[in-house]
């Protein structure tokens, strides 16, 4: 597909991500004077059902963009319907996704595999605050600007390094299952001291992206939308179909703790639907079995926030980052 040279009164300068469905675009707003990122539907789709779709889900981000406004959500500027082409305008960042970050098989250490959960859970914070589930947390959706990458990035799993843990007044009591047929849960009391907050996180913002399918707390799935997300990090709620809530979105964020941390997926098969079956019966190895490095205490915090049940997972973004604050 040649490049367009305009979208509307935006300059496009390059191609930035080219999927199945959509198309990312850098830009230049000349009435603003600053570099766009612009999404829009690939033009083959346009005149389809499936193009319909995905031109709501444009225009849903929009909506959900001004409804929610954090410095860990990457911003979303406007959006256009005309010219026979649909368009989201958004912030743009120099930086890479942990999707790519992942491909490249490089690492981070412990105190910025926090960091970068920390981040993600902040921004979900306010989402689930304004009655948002996210629905795809994904490696793909969260983009960490470039002075993360270049002053993080550490060496290969399972290397020597000094570890320094916070000072707790708790600490997480369980760890995970040694059982298939035994929930992944732990219990936790958490309540750090004021030395345990002070993890700097002025290393980079880390931002999430693609609110397409995000939906209301609450909101009946659809025949259509009722499985929804990406199979490798869909909460077990998600694969069945049914109502959720924000811990969903947690279930996810501990699948991708759990990666950050070992350097695989926690459920991994040839295709989506063992993929999914292993997410609702399956028993990942303890992230600790897989990178010698870090505390044993982790396991409890991934297990917890990836427990099957909802009710045994965090129940909110605040106990998630209570947890981390221990480590």
């Amino acid at each position: 597909m040649a490049q367009p040279q305009q979208l509307g009164r935006y300059t496009i300068e390059t191609t930035i991500v080219e999927g199945p469905n959509n198309i990312i675009y850098k830009g230049y707003d000349s009435l603003q004077s600053r570099i766009v990122s612009l999404k829009t539907v690939r033009t083959g789709h346009l005149n389809s059902s499936l193009g319909l779709r995905l031109i709501e889900r444009l225009h849903w981000e929009s909506l959900l963009g001004a409804r929610v406004s954090h410095p860990n959500i990457v911003e979303v500027y406007d959006y256009s319907s005309g010219e026979g082409q649909p368009f989201l305008v958004m912030e743009y960042l120099e930086g890479e996704s942990l999707k790519e970050i992942f491909r490249q098989k490089k690492h981070f250490e412990l105190p910025e595999i926090v960091n970068i959960t920390r981040q993600v859970l902040a921004a979900l914070g306010d989402v689930h605050q304004a009655g948002i589930v996210h629905r795809d947390i994904k490696p793909g959706n969260i983009i960490l600007d470039s002075a993360v990458v270049r002053k993080s990035l550490a060496q290969p799993l399972n290397s020597p390094g000094k570890l320094e843990k916070s000072p707790t007044t708790n600490k997480v009591t369980s760890v995970f299952s040694d059982s298939p047929d035994k929930p992944i849960c732990c219990t936790i009391n958490a309540r750090p001291t004021a030395e345990s907050r002070t993890l700097p996180i002025d290393r980079g913002l880390v931002k999430i992206s693609d609110f397409g399918i995000a939906c209301m707390v609450g909101e009946e799935p659809t025949q259509s939308s009722r499985v929804v997300g990406t199979p490798s990090y869909m909460a077990p709620e998600q694969v069945f179909g049914t109502k959720i809530d924000g811990r969903c979105d947690l279930f996810s964020v501990g699948t991708i703790l759990y990666e950050l941390i070992s350097g695989q997926k926690p459920f991994i098969a040839s295709d989506n639907n063992s993929i999914m079956q292993q997410i609702l019966t399956g028993q990942p190895a303890r992230p600790s079995s897989l990178n010698s490095s870090i505390p044993k205490a982790i396991d409890s915090i991934v297990g917890k926030a990836m427990a099957k049940r909802p009710s045994e997972r965090f129940q909110s973004v605040e106990e998630f980052l209570a947890a981390l604050n221990q480590i």
